[in-house]
């Protein structure tokens, strides 16, 4: 392997652990009950599979389709954490991703 693509290949295994260890320190607030960002009713894991419910299905893609209109599609995240653990700071939820 050469030398460039031995600096590349340390570079790449780099840029993936921050983005890691960013995940495992990110806080997502909850938003409100009228404009959620977390969402646990309709959505559930059954062994691999994350079964999400046809209404929030479907409020999910709109949401997406909306941006892909405006020509930013990939503004659209979607993240899945297991267990859920809520922490609370100055009287507001918020929930803490970990991979």
């Amino acid at each position: 392997m050469s030398e460039h693509l031995k600096i590349s290949a340390i570079i790449e295994t780099w840029m993936d652990y921050i983005r890691l260890s960013d995940l495992t320190n990110a806080e997502v607030d909850a938003g409100t009950s009228q404009q959620p960002t977390i969402w646990e009713k309709d959505v559930s894991l059954v062994g691999n599979h994350l079964l999400v419910a046809d209404s929030l299905f479907k409020e999910l893609k709109q949401q997406f389709l909306e941006l892909e209109q405006k020509g930013k599609a990939s503004d659209f995240q979607l993240a899945v954490a297991f267990p859920q653990i809520w922490v609370v700071k100055d009287g507001r939820l918020s929930s803490p991703f970990y991979c």
